[in-house]
């Protein structure tokens, strides 16, 4: 799972993007909006939905098949990807969801101290926007 920022975390957990990452190593069909129908190995979702897939057969409307062994789907073209029967997607999105509220990067943790700072500083603000509100008057 390649997230790379503090918003695709934040989004994967959100959405149900979480479980399409879950998808990772496994085989499944991937709908694309303009009818292709992709069949390969998933083997990275990143924070946009883009999909990598690894030995992909893509299906054309009209039957016309052809193999790669490496393909890239752009999150925007995703409609539909086919969740495997064996995946209990309750219990996956539930795993993924705690396994992310235990990842917290160091500089996202506030300690006592940095609230207290936050906090001071607000207060000060606010007393200047107060004493400048008073000037104009």
């Amino acid at each position: 799972m390649s997230l790379r920022s503090g918003r695709d975390k934040a989004t994967a957990v959100k959405t149900l993007l979480c479980l399409v990452q879950a998808l990772e190593g496994r085989a499944t069909t991937v709908e694309l909006q303009n009818e292709i129908t992709v069949q390969g190995t998933i083997c990275d979702v990143d924070g946009r939905m883009n999909v990598q897939m690894v030995d992909a057969t893509i299906t054309l409307i009209n039957g016309f098949q052809r193999t790669f062994p490496y393909f890239y789907i752009r999150g925007r073209n995703v409609r539909y990807v086919h969740i495997p029967c064996d995946i209990n997607i309750m219990a996956t999105i539930e795993e993924r969801v705690k396994s992310a509220q235990r990842i917290v990067p160091l500089n996202q943790q506030r300690n006592e101290l940095q609230i207290l700072i936050t906090r001071r500083k607000r207060e000060q603000l606010q007393r200047q926007a107060a004493n400048r509100s008073r000037r104009q008057t």
